[in-house]
């Protein structure tokens, strides 16, 4: 009896202090992860930061649609040519590329990109017809990224304003001149 208490007072000293030490070094580990998940974060949200000032450069806008038909991503010029409502809040209408036909909100290009709807080169007119208006080319494509889950479509529209006046200028003035030929 006078060996076996001082040896299971010596043990369990043993054994708290070798736990002591291993839970020191978890400590130490986990410190270590959690700052280097902490540069981590910060620099994604650098490289975020980066990308969304990229985007508001651009004059075209740019959409990504999730596979749930949800906004993920939107940039400043988006905003400004895809605008839905005036600046009292009523409704834009959108017409089709004749600029004439009316197009029903759930047919705009928005609306079907976010119903998984892929294509190229939309032409949509913002406005009444003979109002201040935009034309605008939208493209919607699939955006890969190896897994299903992850599939989205990124939405690109374009102001073809001036464009498009251009060519309906030419157009009137030909047929002017074929007529009075």
């Amino acid at each position: 009896a006078t060996f076996v208490l001082p040896f299971s007072v010596v043990a369990l000293s043993a054994l708290a202090h070798s736990t002591a030490r291993r839970a020191r070094a978890q400590r130490a580990l986990l410190e270590k992860q959690s700052a280097e998940l902490r540069r981590s974060v910060e620099r994604a949200r650098r490289q975020e930061d980066l990308v969304t000032e990229v985007l508001d450069a651009v004059d075209f806008g740019v959409i990504r649609v999730t596979r749930e038909g949800d906004l993920a991503v939107t940039n400043e010029a988006h905003a400004r040519l895809q605008a839905t409502v005036d600046v009292l809040g009523e409704p834009i209408a959108a017409y089709a590329a004749d600029g004439t036909t009316p197009v029903p909100p759930s047919e705009t290009p928005l609306a079907r990109a976010r119903a998984g709807e892929l294509f190229e080169g939309e032409l949509v007119w913002f406005g009444a017809p003979g109002q201040d208006r935009r034309a605008l080319s939208v493209t919607a494509r699939r955006l890969s990224s190896g897994t299903d889950a992850d599939e989205s479509t990124i939405v690109v529209s374009r102001d073809v304003t001036a464009e498009e006046q251009a060519l309906r200028a030419r157009d009137d003035l030909v047929a002017s001149v074929s007529h009075e030929l």
